[in-house]
């Protein structure tokens, strides 16, 4: 199952696709999500996941390595035939953060003040139930009101609208 969006990326860009899926039946089945971009060299990247009976979100990240390209394809691909997997909900959208699954560092979470602690963690996402990737960040606030927020320069565009988002 496939879908296409028109779409001209820059180098540099990074992508999400998402998807939420569920199997009806009691054992888990094996399935890829892949998003892919077209025009000129195709840049991609797949994730494997298994799914159960249990509504379960999953994404992709793509960084675009390549220019040039003018379409998206975001794709499930299932490894067990004969099978129906649901699928809802799903979405695609260009992130506006370097890094988003903190796979490199936590550097860009900017604690607000010197008490709170912020760490990268690589993780097993089978062991913590990370939506995607294999790191995360652990934050430690010590005090009632302390935060982090996520620091990115980038130029924004009059009139577009823009939506911040963690999965916590």
């Amino acid at each position: 199952v496939k879908q296409d969006a028109t779409w001209a990326t820059d180098v540099g860009d990074t992508f999400i696709g998402t998807i939420w899926v569920t199997y009806s039946c009691s054992t888990p089945i094996p399935a890829t999500l892949g998003l892919y971009a077209y025009g000129g060299t195709t840049d991609d990247q797949t994730r494997p996941f298994t799914v159960g009976n249990t509504w379960t979100p999953v994404m992709v990240s793509l960084p675009v390595k390549h220019a040039g390209h003018t379409k998206l394809r975001l794709q499930v691909s299932l490894t067990t035939l004969k099978s129906t997997l649901d699928i809802d909900d799903a979405s695609l959208s260009a992130n506006l953060v370097s890094d988003p699954f903190f796979a490199t560092s936590a550097t860009a979470l900017v604690p607000s003040d010197a008490a709170t602690t912020v760490a990268q963690e690589p993780v097993d996402p089978a062991v913590t139930g990370l939506i995607t990737g294999t790191g995360g960040v652990a934050v430690t606030m010590p005090t009632s009101g302390d935060s982090v927020a996520y620091s990115f320069t980038r130029r924004f565009v009059a009139g577009e609208t823009y939506t911040a988002s963690m999965w916590i």
